[in-house]
């Protein structure tokens, strides 16, 4: 007796799925994890984004792909808490992107977790970028 019972088609959904959250995982976690600057998570303060200084229709493009990305990378780093991937660290990256009142607050909380601080610090140290200051 099978305890689920997938469709070919569910069955090929999944596995796709899983690919390609394991594949993003590898090629574009690092990049967004390596443009954060190293001292984004010691101040008390957001750092100012240099693009917000531009004019309106350029600032609202960019905060909607901004947080139309972070949501895909939540979203994809929740499948990878099953599937494979580096799901933990896929949510965070979403989770720098979007915006959200607290924000700030709640990424230095965690990244101050010491699982959390080595996993993002190996991953710079392996692009060749100073760790991150807390």
């Amino acid at each position: 007796m099978a305890i689920f019972n997938f469709s070919s088609e569910t069955f090929f959904f999944f596995t796709l799925l899983s690919l390609l959250t394991f594949l993003f995982s590898l090629i574009l976690l690092p990049i967004l994890i390596l443009a954060i600057p190293e001292d984004y998570f010691v101040e008390k303060q957001r750092h100012p984004m240099t693009w917000k200084k531009s004019g309106y229709f350029f600032r609202m493009a960019v905060l909607i792909i901004k947080n139309l990305l972070g949501v895909i990378l939540f979203f994809m780093g929740l499948f990878m808490l099953v599937l494979p991937g580096q799901g933990i660290l896929t949510i965070l990256a979403g989770l720098v992107l979007l915006d959200f009142p607290g924000k700030f607050l709640f990424l230095r909380w965690l990244v101050r977790k010491e699982k959390v601080l080595k996993s993002l610090n190996w991953i710079r140290k392996k692009g060749k970028k100073e760790p991150f200051l807390n």
